[in-house]
């Protein structure tokens, strides 16, 4: 089904352009949001000393950045570089935003479209035997039911890419930190499936 569905998508809708563009600029995001939390550390070392020993290398990787574009890593261009971060990417995601909605909407349109010049260059026998409701649904729930999937392959691609973008650079900062907090995410998430599984199970018995 889903072979079907990215074929449709594809090869019969086109605009890969605009599915390409989204994936890098889901890509510029995860690595924005990476420094973003990057520049975390040096802004709380910043806040607890003005010491440079004994720095992250993190701190010390952001240092010779700032250096070679001749700006000096303090605590002003620190949440200067933040307020600039933070801005790219309420911008790059509210233009990811648009392209989204450009591409499910467009492409519920195109659905409907082919499906209608199908049934018009269909025979008067077709109609015969199928269903008004069937046709119906095709021209709406399953056209609106096609954009949902696409909206919703985009938000798991998005989310993929954010998480790894953070998993990434917590294991840069501290991996120690970063695998206990995935640890205990893991743990938690196994036993809420245990338990909705059981739940699941009693409300059967019921």
């Amino acid at each position: 089904m889903y072979r079907e569905f990215w074929q449709l998508l594809i090869k019969g809708y086109g605009r890969l352009h605009l599915i390409v563009l989204i994936m890098v600029l889901t890509m510029a995001v995860a690595l924005l949001e990476g420094f973003n939390m990057g520049l975390l550390v040096p802004l709380l070392q910043a806040l607890e000393t003005s010491e440079r020993e004994g720095d992250h290398w993190v701190s010390r990787a952001f240092a010779r950045i700032f250096d070679s574009v001749g700006v000096p890593l303090n605590l002003g261009t620190i949440l200067v570089a933040l307020a600039v971060l933070v801005a790219v990417l309420s911008a790059l995601k509210y233009m990811r935003m648009l392209l989204i909605a450009r591409v499910r909407i467009g492409f519920v349109v195109w659905v409907r479209a082919r499906t209608m010049d199908s049934l018009m260059n269909a025979d008067v026998s077709y109609f015969h035997h199928e269903k008004v409701g069937a046709i119906g649904s095709t021209l709406t729930t399953q056209a609106a039911g096609a954009g949902a999937v696409l909206f919703s392959i985009t938000e798991i691609v998005i989310n993929l890419g954010v998480a790894t973008a953070y998993l990434v650079a917590a294991f840069l900062i501290s991996p120690l930190l970063a695998v206990v907090a995935l640890s205990t995410m893991v743990a938690v998430t196994l036993a809420m499936q245990f338990h909705i599984r059981r739940a699941r199970r009693i409300g059967d018995r019921l």
